[in-house]
């Protein structure tokens, strides 16, 4: 397993996404020396990027795009009607429910909302990596996870490895550390130390949790 996540990671087109581990072994008896016990990590999952290219995944391209975006606005962040109805008919729709939902879904199928960004219908390959005892809670914390991550793919002595992004997915925790290490270190941007290099997403899981915040 850690040779085909290598593999993959080598061609510099993966995604990594991590979250803590939490295992609690309980003791039948508790009695003296036998107690519950606890035990925390965190561990990562890379994918490959569906048709990506290096060459639309340069940081200098990445920096570029930064530095000419205009200004954020309210008008950027506050949704439309349009928007707004939109992502209602979005959250609206579903896909299981057993026997007495199936003739509900040719209608779903036709009210599907279309865009002209979906991608083709694929099965993504997952590859984990190993776990590790590091506290991602902490700014600290999730520059060693990073780290581990890249260092256990052995990816950070490939020809690749300074001019391509890198793109890694968590909670809203680790994202906001990850930030914090950028804005840390702003003006010193260059090299794998100045984090200039990342692109920061919401682990799937918790943008559907987002989502279900959402239609509640």
């Amino acid at each position: 397993m850690h040779s085909v996540a290598r593999g993959v990671a080598s061609t510099g087109l993966f995604a990594a996404s991590y979250d803590n581990i939490n295992l609690v072994f309980r003791a039948a008896e508790q009695v003296m020396g036998r107690t519950d016990s606890q035990e925390n990590g965190t561990c990562a999952t890379i994918f490959p990027l569906w048709k990506a290219a290096a060459e639309h995944m340069r940081i200098a391209g990445l920096d570029a795009a930064f530095n000419a975006a205009p200004p954020l606005s309210i008008d950027d962040i506050l949704l439309t009607a349009v928007e707004t109805e939109l992502v209602d008919k979005c959250l609206r729709h579903f896909e299981h429910g057993g026997e007495k939902f199936k003739r509900f879904c040719e209608d779903v199928e036709k009210a599907l909302p279309i865009t002209a960004d979906k991608i083709e219908l694929h099965q993504t390959p997952l590859h984990p990596t190993p776990a590790w005892n590091i506290d991602q809670s902490t700014i600290i914390g999730n520059e060693e996870v990073a780290d581990a991550i890249y260092t256990e793919l052995e990816v950070k002595g490939l020809s690749h490895w300074s001019w391509i992004v890198k793109i890694l997915g968590g909670d809203q925790l680790s994202i906001a550390r990850l930030r914090s290490l950028l804005n840390i270190r702003a003006g010193h941007e260059g090299g794998y130390s100045g984090f200039g290099w990342g692109v920061w997403m919401p682990g799937l899981f918790h943008g559907k949790i987002a989502d279900m915040h959402g239609l509640v």
